[in-house]
């Protein structure tokens, strides 16, 4: 390690991996300790947000084939830079930063568009290679963001799920005052949409699943959102965050014609669309992935704004509970799951 070391580092550390594409084959390893690289930052764990994405994985869902075995999962993950490798321009050592995930290549024509997340070559730490559901691990300093030191290391494990939202959003107008907003999926993505979308001005309802969302749909209301039920009223826009058949087809629905939908969540199977509604309503479907180093920006304001609620939102787990909470997130017992090693 070129850096001089800010504290001692071990030899060995903890990490949880998923081992093969069998289902649920997961388990606490220990493994070496990484060292960084030219360019890279070697960074201790602080918190680790998990998501539908970390589920997917751990079932073998299809659509994740693509999975470099075995792979330490963590993607939306806090810490603090412990030492740096050789050709890392900033001083970093002592910082607490929050993990980039999601980058394209950097040369093609996609990415010098200003489109990294839609690079056909790009990669996302905690799937294309290890990320930060261990003690420690190397990322390139080109993909962190440092975090004020105002924040805690939970609620900067939040920057990344809100980064996705920011960017879902960009396809809605700015001011939404008077716009009526439906979201299906009341998990970590439908509530910060809703969240961001009350923000802009809109009305916004929220629906989720009469059996197994109760606990998010009462976090829904607690956060003051209008939890949905059975209803003929008509909606200007939709996030589709459920990942759902059922989810997208009360969208495509309960759209108003010439309405708008995003989505933003992952599907483990193809649904079946009502494609005539679609068409003769003259609906818009926009598939969402992803984000850029703006919409991180733009998430530390979010995130110091809605500190409060947000802090409502998650349930901390120890490292040796991480298969517990991931089980937790598969279940929706919980509504963000955050393993603190």
């Amino acid at each position: 390690m070129e850096a001089e070391l800010q504290e001692s580092i071990p030899s060995n550390m903890r990490a949880l991996r998923v081992q093969s594409l069998g289902g649920w084959d997961i388990r606490l390893d220990e493994v070496s300790v990484p060292e960084p690289g030219s360019g890279q930052l070697l960074v201790r764990s602080e918190a680790i947000g998990l998501c539908g994405s970390d589920v997917h994985a751990c079932r073998g869902d299809a659509g994740y084939e693509w999975l470099t075995l075995p792979v330490t999962l963590g993607h939306e993950v806090a810490g603090k830079v412990v030492a740096q490798g050789s050709d890392v321009e900033d001083e970093w050592v002592g910082r607490r930063i929050a993990m980039v995930a999601i980058q394209g290549c950097g040369q093609c024509g996609v990415c010098t568009s200003g489109n990294g997340n839609y690079c056909p070559n790009r990669t996302c730490l905690g799937f294309h290679s290890d990320g930060g559901l261990a003690e420690y691990f190397v990322i390139d300093a080109a993909r962190v963001v440092p975090v004020s030191t105002e924040t805690s290391a939970t609620l900067a494990a939040m920057y990344e799920p809100v980064a996705i939202i920011q960017h879902t959003l960009d396809s809605f107008p700015t001011n939404l005052a008077g716009a009526k907003i439906g979201v299906t999926g009341p998990g970590t993505i439908g509530l910060l949409s809703g969240l961001e979308c009350a923000r802009r001005g809109a009305t916004v309802t929220i629906f989720g699943r009469s059996e197994g969302d109760e606990i998010r749909l009462e976090c829904a209301e607690q956060l003051g959102l209008i939890v949905g039920h059975e209803t003929d009223e008509a909606f200007d826009f939709w996030v589709e965050a459920s990942g759902s058949e059922g989810g997208l087809n009360r969208a495509i629905g309960q759209c108003a014609n010439r309405a708008s939908i995003t989505v933003p969540g992952l599907f483990g199977w193809l649904p079946e669309v009502p494609m005539n509604r679609l068409v003769r309503g003259g609906i818009s479907l926009h598939g969402s992935y992803g984000y850029l180093i703006e919409h991180y920006q733009r998430a530390a304001e979010f995130v110091t704004d809605y500190e409060d609620r947000l802090q409502r939102m998650i349930t901390v787990f120890s490292m040796n509970e991480a298969e517990q909470a991931l089980r937790a997130t598969a279940a929706g017992d919980v509504i963000k799951a955050v393993v603190c090693p």
